[in-house]
């Protein structure tokens, strides 16, 4: 804040270095250019702020040169992920300020040191260490002001207030606080001059009554203590839990170990597309397993390839010789159509990613042979106009039911003409992979009438708030009486993943008791945790009662440790049920 333009040169160049670190840091150009005009007009009639411009553009070029070599439609590219950010929500007034609320939750949050995953924002007024944290900060940005320091709370004020207008990412503390980066220095400079503040008030007390010297200084260092090692607490609880959990990078270096002792000079290194996919086995900072191995190759000069494994069946495969990484989902699938032997090297036996050396295809004729289809299939239309139909169930009088999943409504086909009234309309999320998840129709529908649907509620501003089991009773082709059977299922409030991993499916085994998945709703820790409803499949009664003769005493389980069933059906022959447990790019 100094007027020393010659600061400006060093400025530019840290700005275009921060610029590559995320595109966030062109939020603090406004709160610059407003600084300037106001504070420092005088600059602007050198050269100095033009060639920190400069400077900042040279720091970035290699950024800029990259885009224009492999993205001719950078703005169009732009476009699209702005649009898959806002996650099917029109900003609005509301919208904002709700964004802004989180934003200023997530920042307590990252501040106290409380943090998560993927559990919900705590902010402010839900912990005493986020308030405390907060609160000094405040006050240190306003001493701040007072003595002109106006170029620091201006960037803050710049990003915090932009930020909201093109992200709503602001769900959980790991994930997203990467957005609020530019924040936190800010806010510690806040709470260090509040601290001096506070030492330098303590000695003018000393000053003026004696007494009053010591404990006003004890209780500004205790301030301090508490100030610097509560939210390290929150950090270390956080560290300990992610290595329980194995959320951590050990297993990217252990596969760049192993593929260190596998390559050979002049081979090149062959990497499973799969692996670009996040997993269970793999999560770590948001990263994939393919885009860090990719940059572990440039890193190492391995020449590189990237494929999708391909089917025993097909004729042309892709020439591997050398080094494989492998997802594990994959590792059966290539094993039939590629020569190979393990490397062993410190990458231990895990369900994510292996490493092998590939020999070359199999010929055809040793590939194991494919069963052909006794006659192709035939489609015909039934009908037309719906937007993502799912979970078929007819009644007996031949009438057809099913949801339509991205719209929430329940359909009715009759006759083989689609219904122009739904069935019924449910109040689902919008444009998340949540929605009309699920429908099945009770075993003496004819009787009764009644038909069960799975679904994700949303409040009026299109926020998830539980998954249901409801149960309508049918009168004139129109749902009424509901009647919660599961009021109160897990759903991804934070939204990572796009809220995916619902589950949703519902069947009637053949002893009359409602089966339904539950998706791990991006939870992986806990599908084999029975305190909880995460990646299991339920068995209850029909008024949503937990059987006798569950498998887990007073437990609504009967069996754990899913990633997302979607597929459920039972054998009319033996009464077995057969679920599919999806995984990504169809692999399920």
């Amino acid at each position: 804040t100094a007027d020393r333009p010659s600061d400006l040169l060093w400025s530019g160049l840290a700005f275009g270095l921060g610029l590559q670190t995320h595109p966030t840091v062109l939020l603090l150009l406004p709160a610059a250019a407003l600084y300037v005009l106001w504070a420092r007009p005088a600059w602007l009639r050198t050269r100095r702020p033009y060639l920190a411009a400069g400077l900042a553009v040279l720091a970035y070029a290699d950024v800029l040169v990259e885009n224009l070599r492999h993205n001719l439609y950078g703005l169009q590219a732009a476009r699209d992920v702005q649009i898959e950010y806002a996650r099917g929500e029109a900003l609005s007034a509301l919208v904002y300020l709700r964004r802004l609320g989180s934003l200023v939750k997530l920042l307590g949050d990252s501040l106290g040191g409380v943090l998560s995953q993927n559990d919900s924002l705590v902010g402010p007024l839900g912990d005493p260490t986020v308030l405390s944290v907060f609160l000094v900060s405040l006050v240190g940005l306003g001493r701040l002001i007072r003595r002109g320091g106006w170029l620091p709370v201006l960037a803050m004020a710049s990003v915090a207030l932009l930020l909201p207008l093109v992200n709503p990412k602001y769900e959980s503390a790991v994930p997203q606080a990467r957005y609020l980066a530019l924040l936190l220095p800010l806010c510690y400079l806040g709470i260090a001059l509040a601290l001096a503040e506070g030492f330098s008030a303590a000695r003018r007390l000393g000053r003026r009554w004696p007494s009053l010297t010591r404990s006003t200084q004890v209780a500004v260092a205790l301030l301090t203590l508490f100030l610097v090692f509560a939210p390290l607490s929150g950090l270390e609880q956080y560290y300990r839990g992610v290595q329980r959990d194995g959320l951590t990078n050990a297993l990217l270096f252990q596969t760049i170990g192993t593929l260190q002792q596998a390559w050979r000079p002049g081979e090149r290194l062959t990497l499973d597309s799969k692996l670009g996919e996040y997993s269970a086995g793999y999560y770590f900072g948001g990263g994939r397993m393919l885009g860090h191995l990719t940059f572990a190759s440039a890193v190492f000069d391995w020449p590189r390839q990237v494929v999708e494994m391909p089917r025993p069946s097909a004729a042309k495969v892709p020439q591997i010789l050398g080094p494989l990484a492998i997802h594990a989902d994959d590792e059966l699938l290539a094993k039939e159509v590629y020569w190979l032997d393990p490397v062993q090297g410190p990458l231990p036996s895990n369900r994510f990613v292996q490493v092998y050396r590939s020999s070359g295809p199999r010929p055809l004729e040793v590939r194991p042979p494919q069963t052909p289809l006794s006659a192709p299939p035939r489609a015909e239309l039934v009908a037309s106009g719906t937007r993502m139909p799912a979970d078929l169930a007819f009644a007996p009088d031949g009438r057809l039911f099913f949801n339509e999943v991205l719209e929430g409504r329940v359909r009715i086909l009759d006759g083989g003409v689609l219904q122009p009234e739904p069935f019924v309309v449910l109040p689902t999320t919008r444009g998340r992979e949540q929605g009309a998840l699920g429908l099945a129709l009770d075993p003496s529908f004819a009787a009764n009438h009644w038909v069960y649907v799975f679904y994700s509620e949303a409040d009026a501003e299109n926020r998830p708030l539980r998954n249901r089991v409801v149960r309508f009773t049918e009168r004139d082709g129109r749902g009424t009486e509901p009647a919660a059977i599961l009021g109160d299922l897990p759903v991804d409030k934070t939204l990572l993943n796009n809220g995916s991993h619902n589950g949703g499916r519902l069947a009637f085994g053949p002893d009359g008791k409602l089966f339904v998945s539950v998706g791990e709703v991006s939870r992986r820790n806990i599908v084999q945790d029975l305190d909880t409803l995460n990646g299991k499949l339920l068995r209850v009664n029909p008024d949503g009662s937990v059987p006798d003769d569950n498998p887990f005493p007073g437990y609504l389980a009967y069996a754990i440790g899913f990633r997302n069933v979607w597929g459920m059906a039972f054998n009319p022959a033996n009464g077995q049920l057969y679920v599919t447990d999806n995984g990504p790019r169809g692999y399920d």
